[in-house]
């Protein structure tokens, strides 16, 4: 209420800050409003009303408004090589700081307060697998985030791969796989042999066995990349591989008796440098084993000549047992084998045949 007997007029020094009629005269009446506070500030203005040489005036105080923060892109998505972003803007009435969590992923600024924009640059990325990062936007309680994913780069160098392996019973099907990407299919015979490609692909290697079958085995000797050459039994991870009286989880073999992979660490030493280094391990008919599984590792073994030498070999290439000959074609073994899958390798005077056998 304003009482008067004389004319007045009423005057805001902030533009935020109005009256409802700017003069009158006499007694009267006005409504003060404050437009909404879009700062994170409180603020101060005042109001005055003149009437001659009177002046009376009443301040007005507005809390301050609630932090507002928002950021026109939620992903970018970088190609290998080294890259920068469009310009991002953000929109807010705060100050904000900006972060990343990756080291190959920086921002333009570190900071800022009100409206800006900011770019979002990539070093190059040199391995074949994409990787991914986060620029963070924190404005007070509030944070937006931007995904980034940046591709993983293309080789354009050829490298030569070559897998010697054999199955068991031939048709058995292998696969090279790069970077979890098929490079070709092969199918093996029972005679060890090369298998050659050349691929610009780069990343992990896997030979990967597919058709399993009955009596379907596949033993890799070794992966050959250029000139450097991986022992299948030196590597930890063989997912065909059967151990335990299960498929799966082994490793140190160079056997893959279940559809799995076998693959193959860089930090792995090369074990040899020619292909003639590695004996071939024949799996042979010829040897009678029965039964098969055994219980407990008692079985017959009836060969077609006299052997000089019988051993039971684990899946490991450990031997655990030499069975005496003494001159005979027919051996009754007690082996007490714990279970699992075990070779019988049986020696004579002009060849060394194998056998594969399980213990139940």
């Amino acid at each position: 209420a304003l009482t008067s007997n004389s004319s007045w007029i009423i005057s805001s020094d902030q533009n935020w800050l109005t009256s409802s009629i700017g003069s009158g005269s006499g007694n009267g009446s006005f409504i003060i409003t404050a437009i909404e506070n879009g700062t994170t500030s409180i603020r101060n203005g005042i109001i005055t009303i003149k009437a001659g040489s009177l002046t009376s005036t009443i301040t007005v105080s507005q809390a301050a408004g609630s932090t507002t923060l928002t950021v026109n892109t939620s992903t970018i998505n970088f190609v290998a090589s080294a890259s920068t972003s469009s310009s991002i803007a953000i929109t807010s009435n705060s100050s904000w700081t900006i972060s990343s969590n990756q080291t190959w992923l920086t921002s333009s600024l570190a900071l800022g307060t009100g409206n800006g924009s900011f770019t979002v640059a990539a070093i190059a990325n040199s391995t074949s697998t994409s990787r991914s990062g986060t620029i963070t936007i924190t404005a007070g309680s509030i944070a937006k985030t931007i995904s980034i994913t940046q591709a993983g780069a293309t080789s354009t160098t050829n490298r030569n791969f070559t897998v010697r392996a054999k199955g068991v019973s031939g048709g058995e099907q292998i696969q090279l796989r790069i970077n979890n990407q098929l490079v070709t299919t092969w199918t093996l015979t029972t005679s060890m042999a090369n298998y050659t490609i050349a691929s610009t692909i780069t990343g992990t290697v896997r030979v990967q066995f597919i058709n399993d079958a009955q009596n379907r085995d596949v033993q890799i000797d070794y992966l050959k990349v250029n000139n450097t050459t991986y022992q299948s039994e030196n590597q930890t991870t063989n997912t065909g591989l059967y151990s335990n009286g299960k498929c799966g989880g082994g490793g140190k073999s160079e056997m893959m008796h279940c559809n799995g992979y076998i693959e193959y660490s860089g930090s792995s030493a090369a074990r040899i440098n020619s292909e003639d280094s590695s004996p071939e391990i024949e799996f042979s008919e010829e040897i009678l084993l029965y039964p098969n599984p055994s219980i407990n590792g008692k079985f017959t073994i009836q060969f077609n000549s006299q052997p000089i030498k019988v051993e039971i070999f684990n899946l490991f290439g450990k031997r655990v047992l030499e069975i005496p000959v003494d001159g005979n074609t027919k051996i009754d073994v007690q082996a007490n084998l714990v279970s699992g899958m075990y070779i019988l390798k049986v020696e004579n005077l002009n060849s060394s045949k194998m056998k594969k056998f399980i213990v139940l």
